[in-house]
Parts: C-alpha cells; sequence; structure tokens
C-alpha cells in the first residue's frame, strides 16, 4: 500500500459528494453534467490530459477532499474499509505498506494558494490558521483534532517566513492524509494478525543507478 490506508480520513467518499465533483468536472470540461445518458460518453471521450489537467484545477480550488475516493455502494465496495478491519474481515499476509515525500502535495495546492492569497497583504499566524483549518476540513472533521493540528504545527515557523508556513502547512496535512493512516494500519495488522509489516519511505530525490 502506498499514499496513506484504509485509515486515511478519504479512504472512502459518500454518493452525494462523488455526484457533486462528477458536475463539478462535468461544468470544467463542458460536458452535460445534468444529462446521465450523454455525461459518462462525454467523460470517456476526452483524452486522459484534459481529464486530470481539469481535475488538478478543482483540487487548486476545493482541496484535498476534491480527490477522488471509493464510495460504498453494497455491490463492489459493501462497508468501510475500516469497518471490515475492526471486524476482521481480511486476509491475514504479509503487508508492505509506506509514502514518498511527493505524496497528495497536488491534493494542498487549495491551502497553499488561500494561504499565499491572505498572506500577501498580512503574514500573520491568522493566515496560517485558516489554511490549515481549510487543509484539515472535510465531510465529518473533527473540531478538536483539527484545533489540536492547528496549535501544534503553529510552532513549527516563523511570523516573517512564507516559506516556513508553507512546510509547516505541508508538513500537517501530509501526516493526517498519509504518514499516521499508514503508521495506524502497520500498527493494527500487526497487532490483528501477526504477519510481517514492511514499511518504507521515498525521499524527495533518489541517486540514480545503472
Amino acid at each position: 500500500m502506498n499514499g496513506g490506508s484504509a485509515l486515511s480520513p478519504n479512504a472512502v467518499m459518500s454518493k452525494k459528494r462523488a455526484q457533486e465533483q462528477i458536475i463539478r468536472l462535468a461544468e470544467e470540461v463542458g460536458c452535460p453534467p445534468f444529462n446521465k445518458t450523454i455525461l459518462l460518453p462525454c467523460l470517456r471521450a476526452l483524452p486522459a490530459l484534459t481529464l486530470n489537467a481539469a481535475q488538478t484545477k478543482l483540487l487548486a480550488v476545493s482541496g484535498p477532499f476534491q480527490s477522488w475516493a471509493p464510495i460504498v455502494d453494497g455491490v463492489y465496495l459493501q462497508e468501510p474499509p475500516i469497518t471490515a478491519l475492526t471486524r476482521g474481515q481480511y486476509h491475514k499476509v504479509d503487508l508492505l505498506i509506506g509514502s514518498a515525500e511527493e505524496d497528495g502535495l497536488v491534493r494542498r495546492s487549495k491551502a497553499f494558494k488561500k494561504l499565499e492569497e491572505s498572506s500577501r497583504n498580512s503574514m500573520s499566524k491568522t493566515a496560517f490558521y485558516e489554511a490549515l483549518q481549510n487543509a484539515l476540513g472535510g465531510e465529518n472533521s473533527n473540531s478538536l483534532i483539527k484545533n489540536a493540528a492547528t496549535w501544534f504545527y503553529l510552532l513549527q515557523h516563523s511570523l516573517a517566513d512564507y516559506s516556513a508556513f508553507s512546510r509547516a502547512l505541508e508538513n500537517a496535512t501530509r501526516d493526517y492524509f498519509i504518514i499516521c493512516p499508514v503508521v495506524k494500519m502497520a500498527a493494527h495488522w500487526a497487532n490483528r494478525t501477526r504477519a510481517n509489516i514492511f514499511m518504507y519511505h521515498v525521499p524527495e530525490s533518489l541517486p540514480q543507478h545503472r
């Protein structure tokens, strides 16, 4: 597993949010969003690069929770992964799980954008607080988690350095969406299955070997 785990806050999405996102994507690429007969063929006919560019733009506007995830439809996905894990509904096999330094950067583009815009006039803790609150939002956001995370990551930046704001925000969202879910998944799997767990991390740059 790479880039999070079944315990990630965006491991699944609601049917309502999926429908809202498909409407936004259709509008962005010029497909009829409310004509179900034409919508899917229209999207399928578009080049992959066009869809990718449109989705990247939407992420820049709407943040991490504009990304796609499976929905519990009762057919392909019977229940949320975390529910299945809690009930022990899985095969007891070895697990390879980890993350990469560049995981999910595009998901955080809205938070960076809003932070940059608000910081043009005032580089303050308020700007950082608002951007981080947005990055840790979502359908079932927990205000206690957001407040605690904001307090913790506020300690890691200088009021005079925008790049430090950006790094602190990047670290906060990476931890929330990727690193913490990976660590929790590894611990859960080890405790429940007693199988081998292999964890890895890919740094920002790697030396090339022939």
